[in-house]
C-alpha cells in the first residue's frame, strides 16, 4: 500500500509578463477553458525526491552490512508527496513564437517555457541541484529530473517542434501572433522525512528471508530501500525508524515485520501494498510543477491570435492596423477596442485538434 501522507495547501505568487497580461485581458474565458482541460490531465498521486542529497540517519548504534560507512548507508531523505483529492490551481505560460505581424507569418517551432522556480529544495539555505519527479503508480518512465542553480531560482525551457517551417496568413488590417501555451499546477503536499538504507557498497547480491511469508528481499549494489520496508530485520534498525514512521495492516493493526515486494518510487523501494506506512514527520509545501505527458514533454497548445482594432465612435473606418504595433501597445488597449479571434494550430493535448481555416 502506498505510504500515507497528509497535506496542507499554501499560496504561491509570480510576476506576470506583458504577454500573459494581454492574453488574460483579451481572452480570459479561453484561458480558463484550457486550464480546465490541463487540470483534467493531472495524476491522482505525485512524488518528488532529491536523490543525490540526504542527511546521515543518526540516533541508534547501527552497523553497516557492507563496505560503506554508517553515514553513507543509513540516510534520511526528504520526499515530497501529494495525494490529490481536491481542486488544484493551474496556471498557463504563454510563449511568443512570432511577433504580432500583418500578412505572412513564418514560424518553425513552438517553445514551452516552464516556470519551475517555486519548486525548490532548501537545505541550510541552499537550493538543490536536481529533483526527481514521479507519478505514483505509473512506473519508472514517469520520472523527470529538473536542474537548479544553487542559491537562486531558475527556469527550465523546453523546445518542441510541432511542424517544420510553416506559413500562416493574417488578414489585411489585422495583427496576428503565433503562441504556445504550456501549463503548471500548484500541488498541495508535504515533504516527509523518510529513512533509507543504501546498499551501494554491497560486493555481491544479498538475499534476506522474510520468515512469515518465506519470500526474500533481493538486494544488490543498486538497492535503495526505505527502512520501513525492512522492518523486523533488525531490532536496532527498528529502533532507528520508530521516530519517523508506523506500519499497519489493512485492518489498521500494527505490523512488526514487513514482507518484500514493494514498488520503487523516486528511486526508493517502499513497503508493499499490503502494508500501510504512516510517516510522522512532515513539512507542508505547495510547489508549482509542469503538467507533462507520458514522454515527459509538457502538454501544450500552439495557437494564433488574430487582433483587429474596432472603430471608435466618430472615427473613420481603419483600413489597416499599423504593422509595427508592439506587445506593449496591445497590452495598453482596452478589450472593447479590439476584436480577437482564436485559432488552434497544433497540440499534444488529447482531444484538442487544429482548426481547419486558420486566419479566415
Amino acid at each position: 500500500m502506498f505510504p500515507i501522507f497528509l497535506f496542507v495547501a499554501s499560496a504561491l505568487g509570480a510576476e506576470m509578463s506583458p504577454l500573459k497580461r494581454q492574453i488574460l485581458k483579451f481572452q480570459p474565458e479561453r484561458v480558463e477553458f484550457y486550464k480546465d482541460v490541463a487540470r483534467a490531465l493531472l495524476p491522482k498521486r505525485f512524488w518528488a525526491a532529491q536523490p543525490s542529497s540526504y542527511k546521515p540517519l543518526v540516533g541508534a548504534a547501527v552497523k553497516p552490512v557492507c563496505g560503506c560507512s554508517v553515514e553513507d548507508m543509513f540516510q534520511l531523505h526528504d520526499v515530497f508527496f501529494s495525494n490529490i483529492t481536491g481542486p488544484v490551481d493551474v496556471d498557463f505560460y504563454p510563449n511568443a513564437d512570432s511577433q504580432p505581424l500583418e500578412g505572412e507569418i513564418w514560424f518553425e517551432s513552438s517553445t514551452a517555457t516552464i516556470d519551475t522556480s517555486t519548486f525548490k529544495w532548501e537545505q541550510n539555505g541552499e537550493v538543490s541541484f536536481e529533483w526527481s519527479f514521479q507519478v505514483a503508480g505509473a512506473g519508472p518512465k514517469a520520472g523527470l529530473k529538473l536542474g537548479y542553480k544553487v542559491g537562486q531560482d531558475s527556469t527550465e525551457t523546453k523546445t518542441t517542434t510541432f511542424t517544420k517551417k510553416r506559413k500562416l496568413s493574417c488578414p489585411q488590417g489585422h495583427l496576428c501572433q503565433v503562441q504556445t501555451w504550456s501549463f503548471s499546477a500548484s500541488i498541495p503536499g508535504n515533504y516527509f522525512k523518510v529513512p533509507v538504507v543504501d546498499f551501494k557498497c554491497l560486493p555481491a547480491c544479498l538475499r534476506w528471508k522474510h520468515e512469515e511469508t518465506g519470500l526474500y528481499h533481493e538486494l544488490n549494489s543498486t538497492s535503495k530501500v526505505a527502512l520501513a520496508a525492512l522492518a523486523g530485520k533488525s531490532s536496532t534498525w527498528d529502533s532507528l525508524g520508530k521516530e519517523y514512521f508506523e506500519l499497519r495492516d489493512k485492518d489498521n493493526n500494527p505490523v512488526s515485520s514487513c514482507p518484500p515486494g514493494g514498488e520503487t518510487i523516486v528511486g526508493i523501494q517502499f513497503p508493499p501494498e499490503s502494508v500501510k506506512t504512516i510517516y510522522t514527520q512532515a513539512k507542508p509545501h505547495n510547489p508549482s510543477v509542469p503538467i507533462l505527458d507520458e514522454t515527459k514533454k509538457p502538454y501544450q497548445i500552439q495557437i494564433m491570435l488574430d487582433f483587429y482594432m474596432k472603430n471608435s465612435p466618430g472615427e473613420k473606418k481603419r483600413e489597416a492596423v499599423v504593422a509595427s504595433l508592439t506587445q506593449e501597445d496591445l497590452d495598453a488597449m482596452k478589450p472593447e477596442d479590439v476584436e480577437v479571434k482564436f485559432f488552434v494550430i497544433d497540440s499534444n493535448i488529447p482531444g484538442v485538434h487544429a482548426d481547419k481555416n486558420i486566419g479566415n
